[in-house]
């Protein structure tokens, strides 16, 4: 496929088998360098962009004495000291920056050469008093003229946490939170054959209308800093499979897999493929869904009939595919199955994507436990932040699949995700290995009634769900804002938005606080 960009080194692994990663350690990686590639005649493409980034990093100066001998969590008591607020945000943080003073202020700044992901502030072993200040990234890049036509786009994975974007001196966007990722659509912004620049300037202070929102002084965890997870850069054709995240769509976007029957003897997977055409004439097209085992045998295929679709329209699809005596995904035998989608028109695949899925079923009862495809299981876990000494959340994807690998060697079989989503390579991992997930999303201890604070709460359980949905390892959705206690019908409305994004498919609980007032969730966090 005719893609490349300027001097990016391009590893062989795409988004989809970001797992596979781990393993570049002992392969030879191949690089494609500023020429058409082997790729087919697929006309998209996902491609690591961590290399090449300047940095310039500013820390705040506080002389606030911070008492570090206090401990949270040596006393019961501590979970109850949540802080309630109905705080707006300051005026700098609702101004968009203008670039013109940006650039005065980074001239003549020294710049290091950086890879991604990258703490902005390393920390010590022992943190007294956590580092916080403005974090700045650029890189040059160059599209190939080729590629004039096709979609591009930027998605970050994780970037603490108020982060604005430049391209080429235009203003792109300001996304808040450090958990969840973002896209960009670069199209309109990019030239073509010749430099372009990305400038992202990053803030990792706590901001009281993004959650968690606790100042950090405060926290029992650190916000750390930088661009701290991958990036990739997309190449679509106008007519392509959406984001799962960007598109915004309540229960679409992306591929949404579930399975209504789940047994020994046959299961049944429904995939909803989520296409848009951005040409500016109507397009036809089929899908294609291709099941694949894990010695890449083909298991089960559907193809579509010919569907057409409008000019800048977006619409799913559904198909269905039956699976005879198919192996089944639990902790103990974690067998995984690979769905290969494929968008074809004009007699060519316009877009793939690959989806690493494990068939199962959860049931949660008051009789008999949880039930995994039937059976009861009993769970033995435990809770894990995703940060390193020094680097903070800044950890590679092999660190990720060694933390995961170490609580499944010592005994365990499940993982709170405290507090907030963890990198997409930390549930790969879990999915690999069989270790169920309690998937979280950002909060603790701090409740701000603005309702900014509450929007974003609300859109973040949306984001998670919809970035980790068609993952075999995650059990439970935590939807509430960690150890915060707020009236049931806030509670309740997490829970809705919640199962709006599901819909009337199977297998999905929620979870969350439920102390002093009985609230919504399935699974109500009663006692420790």
């Amino acid at each position: 496929m005719p893609i490349l960009i300027g001097s990016i080194l391009m590893e062989s692994q795409s988004k989809n088998n970001k797992n596979y990663r781990r393993y570049l350690d002992m392969k030879i990686i191949v690089f494609c360098i500023l020429s058409i590639c082997c790729f087919g005649t697929l006309s998209a493409q996902s491609v690591l962009f961590n290399d090449g980034w300047k940095f310039a990093g500013f820390e705040f100066v506080s002389k606030e004495k911070v008492d570090s001998s206090r401990r949270l969590g040596s006393n019961w008591n501590d979970q109850f000291l949540t802080e309630q607020t109905n705080t707006a945000d300051s005026a700098a943080f609702r101004q968009q920056p203008d670039f013109i003073k940006e650039q005065a202020f980074l001239k003549d700044r020294e710049w290091q050469t950086v890879r991604l992901p990258h703490i902005a502030f390393p920390e010590p072993l022992v943190i007294v008093k956590p580092r916080e200040g403005i974090a700045y990234y650029k890189k040059e890049f160059t599209i190939k003229p080729s590629l004039r036509g096709k979609r591009i786009s930027i998605e970050f994975e994780g970037a603490m946490q108020v982060t604005d974007v430049w391209v080429n001196g235009q203003y792109a966007a300001r996304f808040t939170g450090g958990y969840l990722p973002f896209e960009i659509d670069l199209t309109d912004m990019v030239h073509y054959g010749a430099p372009n620049s990305i400038l992202v300037k990053v803030n990792n202070k706590a901001n009281p209308l993004v959650p968690p929102g606790k100042p950090v002084e405060k926290l029992d965890f650190i916000y750390y800093s930088g661009i701290y997870r991958d990036v990739w850069l997309h190449i679509k054709d106008p007519l392509h499979i959406t984001n799962s995240t960007t598109a915004n769509k309540v229960a679409g976007g992306g591929i949404f897999i579930s399975y209504p029957l789940v047994s020994k003897e046959k299961a049944i997977i429904d995939i909803q493929t989520d296409i848009e055409n951005l040409y500016k004439y109507s397009k036809k097209f089929t899908i294609e869904q291709v099941l694949l085992d894990k010695q890449s045998r083909k298991v089960a295929v559907t193809k579509s009939s010919t569907y057409q679709l409008n000019a800048s329209e977006e619409k799913h699809y559904t198909q269905q595919l039956q699976i005879i005596k198919p192996a089944l995904w639990n902790p103990d035998h974690p067998t995984l199955y690979t769905l290969k989608t494929q968008v074809s028109a004009d007699r060519k695949i316009v877009d793939e994507k690959r989806t690493r899925i494990g068939i199962r079923s959860f049931k949660i009862t008051a009789e008999k436990g949880l039930l995994i495809n039937g059976e009861p299981f009993t769970l033995t876990g435990t809770n894990r932040h995703q940060n390193y000494p020094y680097i903070g959340n800044a950890i590679s994807d092999n660190a990720s699949y060694r933390d995961a690998w170490l609580i499944k060697a010592a005994g365990m079989n499940a993982v709170r995700a405290s507090h907030y989503p963890p990198d997409p390579s930390f549930l790969d991992a879990a999915d690999e290995l069989g270790i169920l997930i309690i998937d979280c999303i950002p909060g603790w201890q701090y409740l701000n009634m603005n309702p900014e604070f509450v929007n974003h709460s609300m859109q973040d359980i949306r984001e998670m769900i919809r970035r980790d949905r068609n993952h075999a390892s995650v059990l439970l959705w935590e939807v509430s804002l960690n150890e915060v206690y707020p009236p049931a019908a806030f509670r309740c409305r997490q829970a809705e938005v919640a199962r709006s994004e599901w819909g009337d498919r199977p297998n999905f609980y929620t979870s969350g606080d439920s102390y002093f007032t009985k609230a919504c969730w399935d699974v109500p966090y009663d006692d420790w």
